[in-house]
C-alpha cells in the first residue's frame, strides 16, 4: 500500500482473529485521523486498537476524543507547542521543521515563520506575546538572539573579506613575479645572444679557444 493509497481493510477482520487466536495483539495502521475512529474501527474489525501517522503529525490533538473537546485549531497546537520547545530549550531548527508541519501552508504566518531565525521572531510572529519573554532567555542561552545573529553576520562578512584579500594579494604576487622575470631577461640580451652564439659556433672554432684557454 502506498500513501496516495486509501487503507486496504477487506482481510483486516481476518487477520485480527488469527491474531487473537494465537494471543498476538492487532493493531490497524492507515488512514487513522482521530481516537474516536480508531476505536471504532476497532470494534469493527476486532483489532486490539489503531495507530495514528500523518494526523498526528499534523495536529496531535487527534489523540484527543470528541467528549474530551475534540481536534484543536492549529493555533492552539502550535502555543503548546512552542510551550514545551521553549521549556525544554529545544534545538531551533527541529523546533521551526516541525511548525511547518503544524501550521497550515495556505495561513499568512506560514511563510513568515519559515523565515525566523529564532524563538523571539517566531513567538512575535505567531503573536505568542506571553511567551515573548521566555522566547527572549531562550535565545540568549543557545546563541540565537537578534544580537547574537548579527554577529555572526558581521564576522562571516569579515572572514570572507579577508579571504577575497588574501586570494587578491597571492594573485598580485604571483603577477609581480612574472613581471620580474620577463622585465631580467629583456634586461640581458647579451648573456642570451653570447650563449646562443656559444651553441652554434663550430666545433672546430671551440676546440681552439679551449686549446688558447689551456
Amino acid at each position: 500500500m502506498r500513501p496516495r493509497e486509501r487503507a486496504i481493510r477487506e482481510q483486516l477482520k481476518m487477520i485480527a482473529d488469527i491474531c487473537r487466536d494465537s494471543g498476538v495483539a492487532c493493531l490497524m495502521n492507515g488512514d487513522v485521523e482521530n481516537r474516536d475512529q480508531a476505536l471504532k474501527l476497532a470494534e469493527q474489525y476486532g483489532t486490539n486498537g489503531g495507530m495514528i501517522a500523518v494526523a498526528a503529525e499534523a495536529n496531535s490533538s487527534c489523540f484527543r476524543s470528541e467528549a474530551d473537546g475534540g481536534l484543536a485549531p492549529w493555533e492552539e497546537v502550535v502555543h503548546q507547542y512552542m510551550k514545551f520547545c521553549l521549556d525544554t530549550e529545544n534545538r531551533f531548527g527541529n523546533t521551526k521543521y516541525l511548525l511547518n508541519h503544524l501550521i497550515p501552508g495556505k495561513e499568512p504566518v506560514y511563510r513568515a515563520v519559515q523565515q525566523s531565525k529564532n524563538y523571539q521572531q517566531l513567538c512575535e510572529h505567531l503573536n505568542h506575546k506571553a511567551l515573548l519573554e521566555q522566547a527572549i532567555d531562550v535565545d540568549e542561552k543557545i546563541g540565537i538572539s537578534d544580537k547574537q545573529v548579527e554577529e555572526h553576520k558581521l564576522k562571516q562578512a569579515q572572514a570572507k573579506a579577508e579571504a577575497k584579500a588574501v586570494r587578491k594579494k597571492r594573485k598580485n604576487t604571483e603577477d609581480d613575479g612574472g613581471e620580474q622575470k620577463k622585465s631580467r631577461s629583456l634586461e640581458d640580451p647579451a648573456d642570451s645572444s653570447s650563449l646562443g652564439e656559444v651553441e652554434n659556433a663550430p666545433l672546430s672554432e671551440l676546440k681552439s679557444e679551449m686549446a688558447i684557454s689551456a
